[in-house]
């Protein structure tokens, strides 16, 4: 599907400085002539990754969402009659039993909401109504629920970080986004992880502590695969997980990124907004290393957007299945077409990969 002219001719802002705060109002400032539906929306969503409830690295900071309240207080002069909700669903506060409250209060947010009378909190991990989205498992089609009231916000905005990815490369401003808003119980089903747990079985392993992990993987996701590599590299489970893990590892992978884009046919945040001051390299998105860039990235094509990020981590976002099929859609540019501030050929920083990349790049995604 071709690009629509409009959508070829939104920009894309690439900033570099030492001020995280300064170089997010200048990306901002740099699209501006893209951001009048902000002002014409009475309620926004800002969906900020806080996928760990601990570890500040792979999460966005509270000084970003400071630093885009400051910017759209000036930008908007109805800012205060609108109603902003900065919402979240942490995978790590779920599997804790913690509120999104507590993790925003931990991580400093408090400090930050607390200047907005406008502003109130969600979570995600509290919904009770969803719309139902079909997507593709290992075992077939399955329907995930996303958090209805997302889809009655006039205005979304993905506020992440860059960081390498586990099962798809690379995270940014589309997948903070949209695994964001899926119900917990439900994020398993978007890796494919469905109708496995016979397969369990049939492991020759013995003993209720090795059911009890299986249940574990299959309800809460592949990251609990990799947590297990980590932490048991010289036991016997780690062989026979790891043989399990290699049969159904390049199908997940497959499902995540035809899944993201099949979600994404159905919702795309309005504005991506990518600070870079930090970003997580290796073992991402959650194990990774910090690594200092120094940008912010703006754009209200979120595959523009995610595009620019992938760059400059190093990463050839075409090779990025999804960001790949979301562009050849139509719903997106990948192209660098109206990039504004920084040249990406000024940037020497390459992120090392996860080291499951070179895996997950032999997979074929064919939605």
């Amino acid at each position: 599907m071709a690009l629509s002219a409009v959508r070829k001719k939104r920009l894309v802002s690439l900033v570099r400085g030492e001020n995280r705060k300064e170089n997010l109002k200048k990306a901002l400032t740099l699209i501006k002539i893209d951001l009048d539906s902000f002002k014409k929306a009475k309620s926004v969503l800002i969906k900020p990754n806080l996928t760990s409830a601990y570890n500040r690295v792979a999460d966005t900071p509270p000084q970003a969402l400071a630093a885009i309240l400051e910017f759209f207080q000036v930008f908007d002069p109805n800012f205060s009659r609108k109603e902003i909700i900065v919402a979240e669903s942490s995978g790590e506060a779920y599997q804790k039993g913690e509120s999104m409250e507590r993790v925003y209060r931990r991580l400093g947010f408090d400090k930050v909401f607390e200047k907005y009378a406008n502003l109130t909190i969600g979570d995600f991990n509290k919904s009770k109504k969803f719309r139902k989205i079909p997507i593709k498992t290992l075992a077939g089609e399955r329907k995930i629920r996303v958090a209805q009231e997302v889809f009655d916000f006039d205005y979304k905005i993905s506020l992440t970080v860059p960081k390498t990815h586990d099962t798809v490369g690379v995270t940014l401003g589309i997948k903070n986004f949209l695994m964001g808003i899926i119900k917990q119980e439900d994020k398993g089903l978007m890796h494919g992880l469905a109708g496995v747990h016979s397969d369990f079985q049939r492991l020759k392993a013995s003993g209720r502590l090795f059911q009890k992990i299986a249940s574990l993987i299959i309800s809460r996701g592949p990251w609990q695969l990799n947590w297990l590599l980590n932490n048991y590299s010289s036991s016997n489970l780690k062989d026979q997980i790891t043989n399990f893990n290699a049969e159904i590892f390049k199908g997940s992978v497959a499902c995540l990124h035809e899944n993201l884009f099949r979600l994404g046919q159905k919702i795309m945040p309005d504005l991506v907004i990518i600070d870079g001051f930090w970003g997580m390299d290796k073992d991402g998105p959650v194990y990774g290393r910090k690594r200092k860039l120094g940008v912010a990235i703006a754009s209200v094509d979120p595959v523009k957007a995610d595009g620019v990020g992938a760059r400059v981590m190093g990463f050839e976002p075409e090779k990025i299945a999804y960001l790949r099929l979301l562009a050849q859609s139509g719903l997106g540019d990948l192209s660098i077409k109206g990039l504004v501030g920084e040249k990406l050929n000024t940037f020497k920083v390459k992120f090392s990969p996860h080291r499951h990349f070179f895996l997950q790049q032999k997979v074929k995604v064919n939605p």
